[in-house]
C-alpha cells in the first residue's frame, strides 16, 4: 500500500489476539472497554462513509488503537516486557542506518519506504536542512520514533545501568540525524509541563537544565549560521516571525491541531464522519491572515482530508463520543502516574506526539499507550495488596 499507514502491525495482532484469549482468561479492564467504544463509533460511521477506500483507512486507525493495545497488553501480561538487550539492538539499527544515510549511501534501505524515495530525494532533503529518514517515512517521523524509544526506556528500563547511554544515543539521532524541531519542542514541553506540575523536579535536576541552558547558549551561534531547519526558524524568530508562522510543516500542523478542536467545538462535538475536513479547512484558511497562516500552509489546504492531529482526528471525527472515552483512559493514567515525575512525563509525552501527526494506529503509540495501563494495573493491584 502506497501509505506511511501501513496494516502490517494491525494483521500480525489479529493473528496473535485470538490465541492468547483463547489461552488466557481476559478481563476487559474500564481502559479497554473506553478503546472498544472508540472502534465502535469509528465502525459504525464508516458505514455512513461515501468514500469506503478513506473510511476504511480512517476507521482502521481507530480499530487499531484497540486491537493492537489489547494485543500489546496481553503479551506483556503473558511474556512481560521485551529484554534490555532487544531494546539496545533496536536503537543501534536505527542509528546505524540513520548514520549510513548521512555520511555514506543516501538511498540506503529507502526500498523499506512507502513513498519511494531515491537519493537524489535525501540529497535535497539534505540540502535545505532536512535530517535523514533512517526507516521512517520522514525526518520529523524518525525524530518522533526518537522519542517515542525515550518513553519506553522510561517505562521499564530507568534502572539499568547504562540506560542513560542509550537516552544520549537517542538525542544524538534526535539533534544531528533527524533533525526534528518538533520533535524536540515535545520533549520541551514535556519536561516544562512536569516542571510546572511537580516543582520539587526543578530542585532535584537543576544541575541538568543550568547544563541543557548552557549548551543552548552555546550551540546557539552555530545554529544561526547552519542550513538546518531548527537554524532557519531560529533565524526567522529573532527577525521578527511568530513561532507558529516561522516554518511551513510546523504551521501547517499546529493549524491542522487548532482547526480540528475549532470545528469540532462550533458542531458542540458532533461527529463529523471521515470526508469532510478538507473543505472546511479551506474555508477556514481563506478568512485567516498571515499572523496566524504560513503561504505553504495556504498552498496544500483543502488538498487532503487528512487531519494531521491524532487528537485532533479523534474529536473532529467521531466527536465527543470518541472523544470522552479517550479522556477518560488519560485521567485514569494521571491518577496513578502523578506521584512519579519520570511517570507523568512519559504521560504528557503520549498526549502531546499524539496531539501531533503521528496516528493512533501506529504500533509503537499503541505499544506505548498498553505499557502505561499495564503499569497502572500493576501499580494498583501491588498497592491493594498491601
Amino acid at each position: 500500500m502506497n501509505t506511511d499507514s501501513q496494516p502490517n502491525a494491525l494483521l500480525m495482532c489479529l493473528i496473535t489476539v485470538l490465541p492468547l484469549m483463547n489461552s488466557h482468561k481476559i478481563i476487559f479492564t474500564k481502559d479497554f472497554k473506553c478503546l472498544f467504544v472508540i472502534a465502535l463509533i469509528a465502525v459504525l460511521l464508516l458505514l455512513s462513509s461515501d468514500d469506503l477506500m478513506w473510511g476504511l483507512r480512517s476507521a482502521g486507525n481507530y480499530l487499531s488503537l484497540f486491537i493492537i493495545t489489547l494485543t500489546c497488553y496481553l503479551c506483556l501480561t503473558v511474556f512481560g516486557v521485551v529484554s534490555f538487550k532487544f531494546y539496545k539492538i533496536s536503537i543501534w539499527i536505527w542509528f546505524v542506518v540513520g548514520i549510513i544515510q548521512k555520511y555514506i549511501y543516501n538511498g540506503f534501505l529507502l526500498l523499506l519506504i512507502p513513498r519511494n524515495y531515491d537519493g537524489s530525494q535525501i540529497i535535497h532533503l539534505s540540502e535545505v536542512g532536512r535530517g535523514v529518514l533512517a526507516l521512517a517515512p520522514e525526518a520529523t517521523y524518525y525524530g518522533f520514533v526518537c522519542v517515542q524509544f525515550i518513553m519506553f526506556g522510561l517505562l521499564n528500563y530507568r534502572h539499568y545501568p547504562k540506560f542513560k547511554l542509550y537516552i544520549c544515543l537517542l538525542l544524538i539521532q534526535l539533534l544531528l540525524l533527524a533533525k526534528s524541531t518538533g520533535a524536540l519542542v515535545c520533549l520541551i514541553v514535556a519536561f516544562g509541563m512536569v516542571v510546572i506540575l511537580k516543582r520539587e523536579v526543578f530542585f532535584k535536576m537543576y544541575k541538568y537544565i543550568i547544563g541543557a541552558f548552557l549548551i543552548a547558549v552555546f550551540i546557539m551561534p552555530l545554529l544561526l549560521s547552519s542550513n538546518s531547519r531548527i537554524g532557519y526558524m531560529v533565524r526567522n524568530i529573532l527577525s521578527g516571525e511568530s513561532v507558529i508562522t516561522s516554518d511551513g510543516s510546523t504551521n501547517e500542523r499546529f493549524m491542522h491541531i487548532k482547526l480540528s478542536i475549532k470545528g469540532s467545538l462550533e458542531s458542540f462535538g458532533l461527529p463529523h464522519g471521515y470526508e469532510n475536513f478538507g473543505d472546511y479547512y479551506f474555508q477556514e484558511c481563506q478568512s485567516l491572515n498571515s499572523d496566524e497562516l504560513n503561504a505553504y500552509t495556504l498552498s496544500l489546504a483543502g488538498s487532503t482530508d487528512k487531519i494531521m492531529s491524532s487528537i485532533g482526528g479523534l474529536f473532529y471525527e467521531l466527536g465527543l463520543l470518541g472523544m470522552i472515552p479517550f479522556v477518560m483512559i488519560i485521567f485514569n493514567l494521571f491518577k496513578c502516574f502523578r506521584s512519579n515525575s519520570l511517570l507523568l512525563f512519559c504521560l504528557i509525552l503520549f498526549v502531546i506526539i499524539t496531539l501531533n501527526a503521528l496516528p493512533f494506529g501506529q504500533g509503537f503509540n499503541c505499544l506505548l499507550l498498553a505499557n502505561m495501563i499495564f503499569i497502572k494495573d500493576n501499580y494498583y493491584a501491588i498497592n491493594s495488596s498491601n
